[in-house]
Formats: C-alpha cells, structure tokens, sequence
C-alpha cells in the first residue's frame, strides 16, 4: 500500500484500470507553503476512487485542481490522455461539461425553487425546450427520492435534502465524472447512509465515475473501490478498502481508527514556537 511516483508503476496501475483520469506529478504552493507534493494517481473508469485525509492534508487543493478551478506549477491532469493544464477556460469548457460537482453545502441558490436550481445546468449549457428541461427535472429528482419537491426554496428543505438536490443537480447534463467535496459533512449518521446509498446506485446505474473527498472512514469503506491517502500534501498510502481496514503503517492506522496519539500532530504550526515568540516581543 505505500506510495511511488515512478512513471513505471503509473504506467502499470493504467494498463490494469483503465482510467479515465491520471494525475502525473502535481504540484502547488502558495508562497513558501507547499500544498501538493508530487500527486501521481489514476481513477479508473466507471468506479469510486475516495480521496481521504485529515484538514489541511490538500484534499481539496487537490480536487480545485482536478475540475480545472485551479492550475498547478508543474505535473499534468489527464482525461481520456487529454492534458487539461494547459488550456484556457474556453477549451476547458467542453470538458468541463463531462463533470458534475456536488458541493460540501450542497450550493442551492436560495432564489430559485428546487426544480429551478436542477434545471440551472440545463438552461445554460444547452437549448433543450422549457418542457424537455421541466421533465428532465424531475427524472432527475425521482433519481435522488425528491420527486414533487420542485416548487419548494432551499430554505423549506433539510439539510441532508439539499444534499440530495445538489446531486441531482450535478447529474442534470448526464456527467461522465462526478466529484464530491465531503458529501457527508453535517449530516446525522442515517442521512450520510443515505447520501453513500445514493452515490453508489448513481454509479451503477449511470456508469459514473466517482471522486470522493471525504474524512469518514464508514462512508469510504462503504463506496470505495480505491482509496487514496493524503498527509502533508503528499499521497502516503493507496489500495483497496481492504488494503486500510488493517493497516500496517502507523499513519494510516492513526486517521483510520481516529487515534488521538501518533504520528499526526494536532499542533501543524511550521513555524519554531520559541522563535515566534521572541519575534513578537521585539
């Protein structure tokens, strides 16, 4: 389960999966503070690859950089072995369309109806008629359980229905590709269940590709076909669920079994304490 970054074993772990995205040496800082370090990864075709790792390890530096919110110092980002760095918006444009995103908040426009925020996608990417778009709609509702919600406002739903509306939200324009940022967070533990029972019929039904940001370990288990591991802006570990159900690095094994004692520090300053110090007095 430990990591390389040799092109050799990129190359192999390719063969084998099928990817429909490969991660070739990313790298990003800001200023002195680097957040990525040498990404090397491949997210095979149709499945579930859940990106797991404590606050601050560059989870979602990681997936700015996979749907082209961001653009790295150096490495490549490849979809069916196109290179997305490179382009400009325009020309990300298109391929942008292959991807859905369901965001942490779930991101409704609080404006606009249930029906209206599902349909948004829809109205600005393509020249369906209103009444192909309303029906789509509520496909894509009957999708995600809320069928005959279309008419409500985001504040007349729960939260873990937000969640829901978000989703059916990002499969509005039939993605290839759907990314999720912590699909779990502020939900009680029977909404999560539902939210991971939700992605995984998604993906089989739709034959999506899943990426996964998340913290849970349940929901990782439960979704994953591949995790990856990340600390310190570095992949530190990737394999099967059952690769980190007994893991034998200690790292892993921390943030697996939530242990409060180990090799992750809850204090992340860079900065020498005693040194901080003197320089605030002087």
């Amino acid at each position: 389960m430990n990591e390389t970054t040799s092109p050799e074993r990129l190359t192999a772990e390719a063969a084998v999966e099928d990817p429909i995205i490969e991660v070739i040496h990313l790298a990003k800082s800001f200023g002195p503070r680097k957040v990525l370090k040498d990404i090397t990864f491949t997210a095979p075709r149709g499945k579930t690859t859940v990106i797991i790792g404590g606050s601050g390890s560059g989870k979602s530096t990681l997936l700015r950089h996979m749907v082209g919110y961001m653009k790295p110092d150096c490495g490549s980002l490849l979809y069916d072995g196109q290179d997305i760095v490179p382009m400009t918006d325009d020309e990300l444009d298109p391929i942008r369309r292959r991807f859905g995103i369901l965001f942490q908040s779930g991101a409704l426009f609080n404006s606009m109806t249930v029906g209206e925020n599902v349909a948004l996608p829809l109205v600005e990417h393509t020249d369906l008629d209103p009444k192909i778009i309303k029906m789509i709609v509520k496909m894509k509702l009957e999708l995600v359980g809320l069928r005959g919600f279309e008419d409500l406002k985001p504040s007349q739903i729960s939260g873990g229905m937000k969640k829901r509306v978000g989703l059916a939200r990002a499969i509005a324009l039939d993605p290839q590709i759907v990314y999720y940022d912590e699909p779990s967070a502020g939900l009680d533990p029977i909404t999560a269940a539902v939210i991971d029972d939700l992605m995984l019929d998604l993906s089989h039904k739709l034959d999506i590709t899943s990426i996964v940001v998340t913290h849970h370990m349940d929901s990782a288990f439960k979704i994953a076909d591949k995790i990856i591991m990340l600390h310190d802006g570095r992949i530190v570990a990737k394999g099967t669920p059952d690769d980190f159900r007994n893991p034998k690095d200690p790292l892993v094994e921390q943030f697996v079994k939530g242990l409060a004692d180990g090799p992750i520090r809850f204090q992340m300053s860079a900065d020498d304490y005693v040194k901080d110090l003197l320089e605030v007095e002087s």
